[in-house]
């Protein structure tokens, strides 16, 4: 039996028209969403005209039902900015993730900024996304790219990586004409707010769907804005509604790609005087403490109170990222007509970096930034200065020894600090040779348990570094014996002669390595390689092993919820899985291989045999040691 012409479906198909040849770009079984995405591509001033028609039902006949004329066409020639790092992408679901969209935002920065679009606007609308593939010297330049990057982490061939993702770019496009009911939930924001988005989203659709649509009824909301300052003021408009820490976790997604643009940034922040106002405006606003003055951008001082009431990791990562990234170029913070010197805003700058206490704890980033402008700031007669100097004026303008000390640490991750550790050594020898209190370790006012989270998060880092041995161990003994003196509320390190103490005496001169401090050997132990995006081991799971990353990169993850909340990243030179053997308790976290990653498997016995051998040499660090594990389980240093 022939079936009714009215079992045909009704959809909408978006046509574009260029030098008076019309192309279908994408179809959409939803009306509104269809006039909208046609007007949002007439914006980008690609097109001549733009066109919806109305296809199926009883008529064979296409019905337009939108048609407008463009202001004439924009032929600029885009090219792709070079990323270092690409997260790879194995299922389609993964280009959705944050991380994915971040490295989009950037590799296509100038077609984003060209066309007023965020990564998620890109990826959620077919026609975008369809129009991009089109021009094919950009789309073909950010797959290769994308296809090398990806391909080093998991040793593919490159051309295997790339077929890959042009077939995942494919189903991207697909799941996004397919997607269902988008304008419903795009309703929803308009009219209510996020919570209501994530509820009925949560009762109406599938498991596998959810985060999907709640992402595409965001990008949708804020593609109806022409311009960036508007965007922002809709994502804000939610976060203005008391979202809970669930919903708010996708607002600040929006956010941090809003202001990771070049383009978009400078719009947000309206009038700045120069460089350094600028940098000192995004320092502000990722600690919450910026003052609003009559130069603001109109959303600023509403953005800082959010700021102010939530934890924002993406968007605040997003503006010191701006931050490192400006303060390690050439571009002077100053302009010529200025009424105070590169020295003076540096200083500024610096000083606020410290308040927001991102100087040490931007990853080694932000320091190496602040030391190679140092270099050039403090030059004498247009000479940049000597490393050491360098180092050395960085270091004068940090007020404090936490201060001080965590630059240093931070400093010694980096391509920078590498090449000139014997100067970090002696100058954290230094330092540590004069911490009289495990408060010094932290900003002034902190309560106990603060200290307790800094002295941990600092041996932490301290372990993590690739510093001698014999030096880690002592500056981190010097750390734990001030903590134990904190907590027992004995009098402050140097009024009797202890272990630190005499750690002290020997940090006056630092002497070269004697033949007994050499480390044990790790050669009798089994390695073991993963693949990127493979797991170590889960949360929950039985611990009898430990390990250490001779090469690669792993993710630290603990579950909140439905969601998986990323703690950490680390790298060569560090023990993941410790705990775990210590206390004898499952594991408190997952571990996932980020690329290609080489472990060195550490048996529990062979753990306990070294423990025990600390229990001989310090039994004090040893029982330290059980205290800080416990603390971190009741405790974790990230809330979740």
């Amino acid at each position: 039996m022939a079936k009714s012409p009215l079992d045909r479906k009704i959809h909408f198909e978006i046509h574009a028209c260029v030098d008076d040849r019309w192309t279908i770009l994408s179809s959409s079984r939803e009306r509104i969403r269809a006039i909208d995405e046609a007007k949002a591509l007439l914006a980008t001033r690609q097109f001549d005209s733009i066109k919806v028609t109305r296809e199926g039902g009883l008529s064979d006949d296409e019905e337009v039902i939108f048609e407008e004329t463009g202001k004439g066409r924009v032929e600029k020639k885009i090219t792709i900015n070079p990323v270092e790092e690409a997260p790879v992408c194995s299922e389609i679901e993964d280009f959705y993730g944050y991380e994915a969209r971040k490295t989009i935002n950037r590799l296509l920065r100038k077609y984003l900024d060209d066309n007023a679009i965020t990564a998620s606007e890109l990826l959620y609308s077919p026609g975008q996304i369809k129009w991009l593939s089109r021009d094919e010297t950009l789309f073909n330049q950010a797959i290769q790219s994308i296809a090398t990057l990806q391909a080093r982490q998991t040793g593919e061939k490159r051309h295997l990586r790339s077929d890959q993702l042009y077939t995942m770019v494919d189903r991207v496009i697909e799941r996004a004409q397919e997607a269902e009911d988008i304008s419903k939930y795009h309703k929803l924001l308009k009219e209510k707010e996020i919570a209501s988005l994530v509820k009925t989203v949560e009762k109406s659709a599938p498991d596998e769907d959810r985060e999907f649509l709640i992402h595409a009824a965001l990008a949708e909301y804020i593609g109806g804005a022409s311009d960036w300052d508007r965007k922002l003021d809709l994502v804000i408009q939610q976060a203005e509604t008391d979202p809970g820490a669930r919903e708010f976790a996708y607002l600040d997604e929006i956010i941090a790609e809003i202001v990771d643009g070049a383009a978009a940034i400078k719009e947000v922040l309206g009038h700045q005087r120069n460089l350094g106002e600028s940098l000192r405006t995004l320092v502000q606003l990722s600690a919450g403490s910026y003052k609003a003055n009559r130069r603001s951008g109109p959303c600023l001082e509403r953005l800082n109170a959010i700021r102010e009431r939530y934890d924002m990791p993406c968007t605040k990562g997003a503006m010191l990222e701006r931050v490192e990234r400006e303060i390690g170029g050439t571009k002077p913070l100053t302009k010529e007509l200025d009424d105070k010197t590169e020295a003076e805003v540096f200083t500024a700058l610096i000083n606020d970096l410290v308040k927001s206490r991102a100087i040490a704890e931007g990853g080694g980033g932000i320091s190496e930034a602040a030391t190679l402008r140092a270099k050039s700031v403090f030059a004498a007669e247009g000479v940049d200065e000597s490393s050491e100097k360098a180092i050395d004026d960085t270091i004068s303008l940090l007020r404090t020894p936490a201060a001080k000390f965590g630059y240093l640490v931070d400093l010694s991750g980096s391509p920078f600090g590498e090449k000139n550790q014997s100067l970090i050594v002696s100058r954290l020898a230094a330092i540590v040779k004069n911490l009289k209190s495990a408060t010094a370790l932290v900003y002034p006012g902190a309560e106990d348990i603060e200290v307790v989270k800094a002295a941990a998060s600092v041996r932490d880092r301290l372990m993590s570094t690739n510093l001698p041995e014999e030096w880690r161990l002592r500056f981190a003994r010097k750390i734990y014996t001030l903590l134990v003196e904190f907590q027992a509320g004995a009098a402050p390190a140097g009024k009797k002669k202890s272990a630190a103490k005499e750690d002290t005496e020997e940090m006056a001169n630092i002497p070269a390595r004697r033949q007994s401090d050499k480390p044990v050997s790790d050669k009798h132990l089994t390695r073991k390689a993963y693949a990127a995006g493979e797991y170590v081991f889960r949360e929950g799971d039985k611990g009898d092993e430990a390990y250490l990353i001779k090469t690669g990169k792993v993710e630290i993850s603990r579950a909140s919820g439905d969601r998986d909340i990323v703690i950490a990243e680390v790298g060569v030179g560090s023990i993941i899985g410790e705990m775990a053997l210590i206390d004898s308790q499952p594991r408190m976290a997952t571990a996932k291989a980020l690329r290609k990653t080489e472990l060195t498997i550490i048996p529990k016995k062979d753990l306990k045999m070294r423990l025990d051998r600390l229990q001989k040499f310090d039994p004090v660090m040893r029982r330290l040691m059980g205290l800080m594990v416990e603390r971190m389980r009741k405790n974790p240093i990230i809330d979740v």
